[in-house]
């Protein structure tokens, strides 16, 4: 089975994090909104230093890895960062 490769990169460290597998890119985006969201994280505290980017596909049968030839830029985490409900009960 195929699977495509992410990572994040944090501009404090100025690195890149672990990869990060998903079956498809919104299986990455819904992963990377949980952590983003999570107030124990620090994607949550920080949002402005994390970005979200595609590195390629691993396929784990014959276990090649296939870099995109540019990795692509999916989204800041403030992007991803769900809006407070503010309504008073």
């Amino acid at each position: 089975m195929k699977a495509n490769m992410y990572t994040v990169y944090d501009s404090k460290t100025q690195a890149y994090l672990q990869p990060f597998q998903a079956r498809t890119r919104g299986e990455a985006i819904r992963s990377f909104t949980e952590a983003v969201n999570d107030q124990k994280t620090m994607f949550y505290k920080y949002p402005s230093d994390y970005t979200l980017f595609e590195l390629g596909e691993w396929d784990d049968e014959d276990g090649k890895i296939t870099m995109l030839e540019a990795k692509t830029n999916i989204g800041l985490a403030t992007h991803f960062k769900r809006v407070e409900d503010t309504e008073n009960d």
